[in-house]
């Protein structure tokens, strides 16, 4: 018997990764081979002898070439954060290491890419940041370490026992992690800027993008083509099994390094033609 479970695809390896619970008493994992339309799986292998609860979140580290999972550890239980290797049609783990003062649901997990760094968010209790908290992990070999962890502002997220009420999303254009997550009956976001192994909120804070009751179980993907959010949900304000979407231009404050061009020096009417002094120029 399994109750949740999840599966994360390995780019360096060309194979996937399923986690899951055992007969409510286990987590065990194994490698998924797909040739065709055919599906082939790996030697079963014991991850923890505890029952993962949840959907375990993952995230793809393409410099490591490694899985970052991030999974709770039971009913009202810890998170276990632990690095997973492939190799052939094998899976073995580093050591986990077990985070939390309380109990951590819901949570997500994501990769930012410009940085190679994985980012971590959740909601917590028993902690001094704050319930709702976010943290970078960098990975060296099989061992993954931990950046500061930093409370978010705003409302936290929802939590529900069947669903995942928070996603992590890059977003190209601001070059950013996207945190989406259900505040119980609204959807919002917050964007997560990354210095290093720092983590941070942009100006603009928790932003509100859907209300009126009507809000569960966000999922997000970044369109390279409108550079646009496009956030998935359900609607529990229509019929049961119903869903939405929601397409956001997001606001980004941050000025990305490659845009910064120069300054104008002197004085213009809007609509007329400035002249700017590039970086690196000598002012005339």
């Amino acid at each position: 018997n399994s109750t949740y479970s999840g599966c994360v695809y390995d780019v360096n390896a060309g194979k996937h990764l399923i986690l899951y619970e055992q007969s409510y008493n286990s987590t065990k994992a194994e490698v998924v081979t797909m040739s065709g339309t055919s599906l082939s799986f790996g030697s079963q292998v014991a991850v923890a002898s505890t029952r993962l609860f949840h959907q375990p979140q993952f995230s793809y580290d393409a410099s490591a070439q490694k899985i970052l999972c991030f999974y709770k550890k039971g009913y009202g239980g810890k998170a276990n954060i632990q690095v997973a290797t492939i190799s052939g049609t094998s899976v073995s783990f580093g050591t986990a290491i077990d985070y939390g003062a309380g109990s951590v649901d819901p949570f997500a997990a994501g990769y930012y890419p410009t940085g190679s760094i994985n980012v971590l968010a959740f909601k917590e209790s028993g902690t001094s940041i704050g319930s709702f908290a976010g943290m970078t992990v960098s990975i060296s070999g099989t061992t993954p370490t931990l950046g500061t962890a930093i409370g978010f502002s705003g409302t936290s997220p929802n939590f529900n026992t069947e669903r995942t009420g928070v996603c992590l999303t890059y977003n190209t254009s601001s070059d950013s992690m996207i945190l989406s997550y259900d505040i119980g009956a609204d959807g919002s976001y917050q964007n997560l800027v990354i210095s290093g192994a720092t983590l941070s909120v942009d100006s603009n804070g928790e932003v509100k993008y859907e209300g009126g009751a009507n809000f569960r179980t966000p999922q997000a993907t970044y369109d390279t083509n409108s550079n646009k959010m496009v956030f998935v949900y359900g609607n529990v304000a229509a019929a049961y099994g119903s869903g939405r979407t929601a397409v956001v231009a997001h606001a980004n404050t941050n000025l990305k390094n490659n845009a910064f061009l120069g300054f104008s020096d002197a004085a213009y009417s809007n609509g007329a033609t400035a002249t700017i002094q590039c970086v690196g120029s000598i002012d005339d």
